[in-house]
C-alpha cells in the first residue's frame, strides 16, 4: 500500500486539528498488488481437502525471515477418501516485488533453477512434509494392530462404524516449537527448536517434525555451529559406547538404537552444512550471520567461496514425522477433541525442556493442558524419509512417550447454545477457541472462546524444569515449590455478541493490555494487570470468608454454652426447698418413747414428718446430686475441648511467628532492593534528562519548514530530472561534431562579413571582461587593506588617507 500527502492537505489537516482536538487523520491509500501464494497448490489439491492452519514464520530475536513467509497445513482428500496431510511453505515475497534485485533468478545456473524455482512475481512454494494415516498409527504398541488399523482407514476399504477409535485419528493443528521469549543459553537448543514443529492430533497425541526451514532464513553462525558441535559430541559419545561393548554375534537392541541414533546425527549434520553453506572443518570462520539456501542460489556473502551462486541440495532432504512424543490418555481420547496447540513456557523451561499448551473442548467445558518435551536437542533432531524401516522403528521406540502433560485447567462456558455449536466429526474440526500466549509474561496464557476470554497463570513448566535439574544434580532432598495455577475471566461477551479474536499488545508503554475484537465491530481493551489483581483480591476475600465460616463453629459452641444455665440458678430453688423443709420439721421423739407407749397421734406425726423429710429434703438433695454430676461431666468435656483448642492456637501462634519472621526478613530484603532500585532509577532519570533533547519553538518551526521544503523538492524533483534530461539531449545534439557533420545547423543564415563582425564583437567583449576583472581585483585589495587597518584600531578617515598616500607614491 502506497500513499502520498502534499503540502495543501497537511495545512488542511493542521487547521482541522486546531478547531477540533478529536479529529482523526485519514490517509487515502491504493492497493498495489494482491498475491495468493497457495492458489495453484489449492487448485491442484484433491477434492474435499481442507486447510487446518496457516501460520506466519516464527519470530525470534536471533532469527530473521523474508517478508511474507508462512506455512500452510492441509488435509488432503475428503471425509470418505482421506489421503493424508501435507505442509506447504511459502518462502516470502520475491525481491522484485520488495524493490530489490532478482538475485534468485539471474546467474549462470538459470537452467538448474527453472527446475525447482518458479521465477515469477508470486514467490516460491515448496512441500517439505507429507504423511498419511499410517504414519500416525505407527506409534501404536502392537505393529500388527497398527497395520490393520492403517488398512481399515485407507480408501481400499469402506469405513465401518464399528472400527476402533484409532481410525478417527486426524491432525487438528500445528505450531512452531521456537518462541520469541525463549532465553535458552544453548545455541543448539535454539537451533533445533527453530527448525521444528509440533503436530497435534484430535486425541491429544503430539508429534514433531524437523527440519522445517524457510528459504533465506538468517541466523547467527554461532547457533548453527553449536548445533553441529552438539551433533559431533553425540556422534563421538555413541561411537565410544559402541566400541566399549563386548563383541557379540548378535547386536543388542540398545546397540542398534545407538547406531541408528548415530546415523541420524550424521544425516542432520550433513543437512545443516548443506542448507547453510558451511564448509566442513571451517565452520568457525566466516561472517557473523549465515543464510539458509533451500530453493534460491547461494548469496554472494556465503561462507564458501566455491559455493557462490551454487544450488544446495537441501530441498531433496524430505523430513519425516516423528512420534508420538506425548501419548494420549484413553479417557481424554474418548470424551474430548483437541483443537489447537501453541508453544509455551520458553523462559520457564530454561532450555532444559520445551513446553506447549493444548486446548480441548468437551461439551461446554474447555480443558487447557500444559505439556513438556525434553529440550536441548536430546529428543527432537532432524529426521528424513530416506531412513530405513529398521532405523525408523528403533528411533520411534526411543522417542515414544518422552513428553507428558503436567497440568490441566478447566474453563466453563455458560453461554446458551455453546454445546450445539461445537459439534465435530472424525475428520472435520471446528476450532471454537484460540490460545494467545502472553509475550510479556512467560507464565501466562489467554484462552479465547466465542463467549469469554480466560487468563491462566501457571508455573507448572518452571517447577517441572526445577525438578529435572534437581534430579540431574542429585539433590533429591531439595525443597521445591509446588505447582500453582490460577484461572480467571478477563472478558465476557454479551448475549448478542461473539468474540472474534484477541491479542496482547507488545508495547510496554501502553501497559499490560489485551485487545479483543467483537462481532459488533468494537474493540474491547482489557487491563490484564487490573484483572489479575481483582482476581487475587477475590481469592483473598474468599479465603477470609471461609475462615470466618470456620469460626462460626466456635460461635455456635459459645451460643450453646450460653444456653447452659449457671449452677447457682439450678441449685438455688432446691436449696431453698430443703431449708424450708427442715425449718418446718418439729422435734422428733427419740428412743426414750417405748413402742408400747406410742399412741396413734404420735405415730401419725412421725409418718407425716418422715414424708415431709423425703419430699422436701431427700428428693431435692438427689436432684442436686444429679445436677452436680452432669455439670461435672460438662466441665470435664469443656476442659478437654479447651485444652485441644489451646494446643491448636499454640501451633497457630507458632506458625504466625514463623510467617512474621519470614515477612520481616522479606521486608528487609525488599527495602534493600527498593533502595538500590531507587538509586538506579535516580541515575537513569538523571541520565535520561541529560540525553533528552530540548527544541525551541524557533527550531521546531525551522524543522517544519525543512519538511515543507523537502516535500516541495520531492514534488519538483521529477520535473527537474526531466529538464536535466532534455538539456542533456540538447547539449549532445549541439556538440561540435554534430555541427561539423551537418546533423545540426543554425536556423539564422548570415553572410561571411557579418559572421566576422560577430567574432570581432566577441573578442572585444572578452577584452572588456578582462579589464573589469582587473578592476574588481584592485577593489578587493583596497577593501582588504581597509579592513586590516580598521582591525588595528585606525579610524575610517585615517585608513582612507593612508590608502591615498600609498596610491600617490605608486603613481610617482
Amino acid at each position: 500500500v502506497g500513499y502520498t500527502r502534499n503540502e495543501e492537505e497537511e495545512e488542511d489537516v493542521t487547521n482541522n486539528n486546531e478547531g477540533n482536538e478529536t479529529a482523526v487523520t485519514t490517509i487515502q491509500g491504493e492497493i498495489i498488488q494482491i498475491i495468493e501464494p497457495f492458489e495453484k497448490e489449492l487448485l491442484m489439491a484433491p477434492r474435499g481437502s481442507t486447510i487446518r492452519r496457516i501460520r506466519p514464520a516464527p519470530s525470534m530475536n536471533s532469527m530473521f525471515h523474508r517478508c511474507g513467509s508462512m506455512a500452510l497445513f492441509m488435509r488432503e482428500g475428503g471425509e470418505e477418501d482421506s489421503i493424508g496431510h501435507v505442509m506447504l511453505l511459502y518462502h516470502g515475497l520475491p525481491e522484485s516485488l520488495l524493490g530489490g534485485g532478482s538475485r534468485g533468478v539471474r546467474g549462470s545456473n538459470n537452467d538448474m533453477m527453472d527446475k525447482r524455482y518458479n521465477a515469477t512475481s508470486e514467490g516460491c512454494v515448496t512441500t517439505p512434509l507429507r504423511f498419511d494415516h499410517e504414519d500416525l498409527v505407527r506409534g501404536m504398541e502392537d505393529t500388527l494392530d497398527a497395520e490393520n488399523e492403517a488398512f481399515n482407514s485407507s480408501s481400499l476399504r469402506g469405513r465401518n462404524n464399528e472400527v476402533s477409535s484409532f481410525t478417527d485419528k486426524t491432525v487438528t493443528d500445528f505450531c512452531f516449537l521456537s518462541q520469541e521469549t525463549s532465553t535458552s543459553t544453548s545455541g543448539a537448543s535454539r537451533a533445533f527448536a527453530a527448525m521444528s514443529i509440533l503436530v497435534l492430533c484430535s486425541d491429544g497425541a503430539v508429534y514433531t517434525a524437523s527440519p522445517i526451514i524457510f528459504d533465506g532464513t538468517v541466523v547467527p553462525r554461532s547457533m548453527i555451529v553449536d548445533a553441529i558441535t552438539h551433533l559431533d559430541t553425540e556422534i563421538d559419545a555413541s561411537m565410544s559406547f559402541v566400541e566399549s561393548l563386548p563383541p557379540s554375534p548378535v547386536a543388542s537392541t540398545e546397540q542398534e538404537q545407538v547406531e541408528a541414533r548415530t546415523r541420524q546425527c550424521k544425516a542432520a549434520k550433513r543437512y545443516l552444512l548443506d542448507a547453510f553453506g558451511i564448509p566442513e572443518g571451517t565452520s568457525i570462520q566466516g561472517s557473523y550471520y549465515v543464510s539458509a539456501s533451500i530453493v534460491h542460489p547461494r548469496s554472494s556473502y556465503s561462507s564458501s567461496s566455491s559455493s557462490v551462486n551454487g544450488i544446495s541440495e537441501a530441498l531433496a532432504w524430505q523430513p519425516r514425522l516423528q512420534g508420538p512424543l506425548v501419548m494420549p490418555t484413553q479417557s481424554d481420547a474418548d470424551t474430548s477433541s483437541c483443537v489447537c496447540i501453541e508453544p509455551f513456557g520458553g523462559v520457564a523451561g530454561a532450555g532444559i525442556i520445551d513446553g506447549f499448551v493444548v486446548a480441548r473442548s468437551q461439551g461446554r467445558t474447555l480443558h487447557v493442558d500444559f505439556g513438556i518435551i525434553p529440550g536441548e536437542g536430546s529428543v527432537v533432531l532432524p529426521r528424513f524419509e530416506f531412513e530405513s524401516d529398521g532405523d525408523c522403528q528403533l528411533i520411534d521406540e526411543l522417542l515414544r512417550g518422552t513428553g507428558a502433560y503436567v497440568e490441566r485447567a478447566l474453563i466453563k462456558d455458560d453461554q446458551e447454545g455453546a454445546k450445539e455449536s461445537r459439534t465435530e466429526t472424525a475428520t472435520s474440526v471446528i476450532r471454537n477457541c484460540a490460545i494467545v500466549v502472553d509475550p510479556l509474561d512467560a507464565i501466562m496464557v489467554h484462552v479465547s472462546s466465542k463467549s469469554r476470554i480466560a487468563t491462566i497463570s501457571t508455573n507448572a513448566i518452571a517447577v517441572t524444569a526445577q525438578r529435572m535439574l534437581s534430579q540431574m544434580d542429585g539433590n533429591n532432598n531439595k525443597e521445591l515449590p509446588s505447582v500453582r495455577t490460577k484461572v480467571w475471566s478477563a472478558l465476557e461477551a454479551a448475549n448478542n455478541t461473539v468474540i472474534l479474536g484477541a491479542g496482547v499488545s507488545r508495547d510496554v508503554h501502553l501497559g499490560h493490555i489485551l485487545l479483543a475484537r467483537l462481532s459488533s465491530g468494537t474493540v474491547e481493551v482489557v487491563n490484564i494487570t487490573a484483572t489479575q489483581y481483582l482476581h487475587e483480591s477475590y481469592e483473598l476475600m474468599k479465603a477470609k470468608s471461609e475462615q470466618i465460616a470456620a469460626s462460626d463453629g466456635d460461635n455456635a459452641a459459645l451460643e450453646l454454652l450460653q444456653r447452659v444455665k449457671p449452677l447457682h440458678e439450678l441449685l438455688q430453688p432446691l436449696v431453698g426447698k430443703v431449708s424450708n423443709g427442715l425449718s418446718k420439721m418439729g422435734k422428733i421423739v427419740g428412743g426414750g418413747t417405748l413402742p408400747k407407749d406410742t399412741r396413734p397421734e404420735i405415730l401419725s406425726i412421725f409418718l407425716e414428718t418422715q414424708h415431709s423429710c423425703e419430699v422436701n429434703v431427700v428428693t431435692p438433695i438427689e436432684e442436686m446430686s444429679k445436677i452436680l454430676n452432669s455439670r461435672r461431666d460438662l466441665l470435664k468435656e469443656m476442659h478437654d475441648h479447651q485444652a485441644a483448642e489451646l494446643e491448636r492456637l499454640t501451633e497457630l501462634m507458632e506458625e504466625f511467628k514463623q510467617k512474621h519472621e519470614s515477612n520481616v526478613k522479606r521486608v528487609k530484603e525488599l527495602e534493600a532492593n527498593a533502595t538500590k532500585l531507587a538509586e538506579r532509577s535516580s541515575a537513569v532519570l538523571t541520565a535520561s534528562r541529560s540525553l533528552h533533547p530540548h527544541i525551541t519553538d524557533a527550531e521546531a518551526a525551522y524543522f517544519k519548514d525543512l519538511q515543507r521544503y523537502e516535500s516541495t523538492c520531492n514534488k519538483w524533483d521529477e520535473k527537474v530530472t526531466q529538464l536535466k534530461k532534455d538539456a542533456s539531449s540538447s547539449c549532445d545534439a549541439m556538440s561540435a561534431g554534430a555541427i561539423q557533420n551537418g546533423e545540426v545547423r543554425c536556423l539564422v543564415d548570415l553572410p561571411t562579413e557579418k559572421i566576422d563582425v560577430c567574432h570581432k564583437m566577441l573578442r572585444g567583449e572578452a577584452q572588456l571582461l578582462k579589464q573589469l576583472e582587473q578592476k574588481v581585483k584592485e577593489s578587493s585589495d583596497v577593501v582588504e587593506k581597509i579592513s586590516k587597518s580598521m582591525s588595528r584600531g585606525e579610524t575610517a578617515d585615517t585608513a582612507r588617507l593612508r590608502l591615498v598616500g600609498d596610491k600617490e607614491n605608486q603613481n610617482s
